[in-house]
């Protein structure tokens, strides 16, 4: 059994690898909100590492259970509040790609890795775009939702899932907008 020896620390969420032998428990210090830490524990061993970071609204891992990729807010409260994508590589425990969405999107609130882990998606409002894990370029954009009559409101829009099939082949894309869309990927 894992649990937290501080008292400190209040667990927000956990993750399975897809291998099986990580579990990733992203937690809050209760004295310092600020304070926000990914705990990886190797299963086979026990070994325990952790990393400072804020996971925002998603976080999945590579298909190799290699790469995490964590939805942020950076300089939060600032006029520079802004919204990215970390990727981290757990094994080495660093942040190996900082990809900054584009300001409209309004946040990155859906993440999803290609099964080869080449690409990352990242859904925001209304916008979803395909980046290259290695370089961080942006490969391919689309908007998810179209405009309905007078419609003023954040409510509707936020993309709630992007994910990639087995084959790599196809992306889904769902928000809270009700609608779930289907879109071949072509290479």
């Amino acid at each position: 059994m894992l649990s937290f020896r501080d008292s400190d620390q209040q667990c927000e969420r956990a993750l399975l690898s897809p291998n099986g032998k990580l579990l990733l428990a992203y937690s809050i210090s209760l004295s310092d909100p600020t304070y926000m830490t990914v705990h990886v524990w190797e299963l086979e061993s026990g070994q325990h590492k952790s990393f400072a970071t804020e996971v925002y609204s998603d976080w999945r891992f590579s298909a190799n259970s290699r790469l995490l990729a964590v939805s942020v807010i950076m300089d939060k409260g600032e006029s520079t509040e802004r919204s990215a994508a970390e990727i981290w590589d757990v094994i080495a425990m660093k942040r190996v790609k900082l990809i900054e969405v584009p300001h409209e999107w309004r946040g990155a609130y859906a993440l999803g890795f290609s099964p080869d882990s080449a690409a990352l998606t990242i859904g925001g409002y209304k916008k979803f775009g395909i980046y290259s894990v290695e370089t961080g370029e942006w490969l391919a954009q689309e908007t998810h939702h179209s405009t309905g009559f007078l419609e003023d409101s954040e409510l509707s829009g936020a993309l709630s899932d992007v994910e990639f099939s087995p084959d790599g082949k196809l992306l889904l894309t769902a928000g809270n907008d009700n609608r779930v869309i289907l879109w071949k990927i072509q290479r």
